[in-house]
């Protein structure tokens, strides 16, 4: 589990439910599944660290997605939900590694 500071105190639990995370100069906005929006004071770099590798990837300077709620990857950009988000080439490689295809398993 992931505890975040969020208002003076730190919440428990957020690992699952985070869609994204965006970097908003010394905050990170952190999107959730239902919806909501949380900033929190921290740098996107120490908050990727904190997130599980398994499932939280790089895919931006400004962005760390959640594989697990991708829903469309067209090389330049991923759908996360009604997100469109923008995968920079230096990423690129790692998203394409990161993200099942059929192609893995035939």
């Amino acid at each position: 589990d992931l505890f975040v500071p969020f208002d003076g105190v730190h919440c428990r639990g957020f690992g699952d439910e985070i869609l994204f995370v965006e970097s908003a100069h010394v905050y990170v906005n952190l999107h959730m599944r239902n919806g909501q929006t949380y900033v929190v004071r921290a740098a996107l770099s120490a908050l990727e660290q904190a997130l599980p590798q398994d499932r939280f990837i790089r895919i931006h300077r400004g962005y760390v997605a959640n594989v697990s709620y991708v829903d469309r990857f067209d090389g330049k950009n991923i759908l996360l939900g009604e997100h469109l988000l923008p995968v920079s080439k230096s990423c690129k490689n790692e998203v394409q590694a990161r993200l099942p295809t059929l192609s893995k398993f035939t």
